[in-house]
């Protein structure tokens, strides 16, 4: 072999390794930038271990902890798959915990959905066209039939 073939392949070795290297850092200062969500519990009407969780009450509490945002509150938007149902903000305590209750318009059918999402602009009101870009989870919902609305 000569040098120069040599070298090639030193040459691939190397930048294969700070290419790795890169990925890493990237995906270690996507964390603790906002770029990765974690989720490490959300409770919805005292529990969410079970899909769906059941509602019974137009007014229910979620509960949890999340890590990983930008910003010190998230967004939420419960619908039943034929309208929105409520929305609005909900603010994190300094550990990331939090605990809020919802107020819902009557759903039309027995199943919707919560869905969080991050605050995209970073300006403080849920934008429903650009926010629900960044969709941070999601859980499936199922309505007691006395809460429904019919025609």
């Amino acid at each position: 072999m000569k040098g120069g073939e040599s070298w090639g392949i030193d040459s691939f070795i190397i930048y294969s390794y700070f290419f790795v290297s890169f990925l890493v850092s990237q995906l270690e200062s996507s964390e603790n930038t906002g770029g990765i969500f974690y989720i490490t519990k959300i409770v919805l009407n005292t529990t969410i271990d079970e899909q769906p969780a059941d509602i019974s009450q137009l007014e229910f509490e979620i509960s949890g902890k999340i890590d990983g945002l930008k910003q010190d509150y998230f967004f939420y938007l419960v619908e039943d798959g034929h309208g929105f149902l409520a929305d609005g903000k909900i603010v994190l305590q300094k550990n990331g915990e939090f605990k809020t209750k919802i107020s819902i318009k009557p759903p039309t059918n027995n199943f919707g959905q919560i869905t969080f999402y991050s605050d995209v602009n970073q300006n403080g009101e849920f934008d429903i066209e650009m926010d629900t870009q960044q969709k941070i989870y999601s859980y499936d919902l199922v309505f007691d039939k006395p809460l429904i609305l019919t025609n």
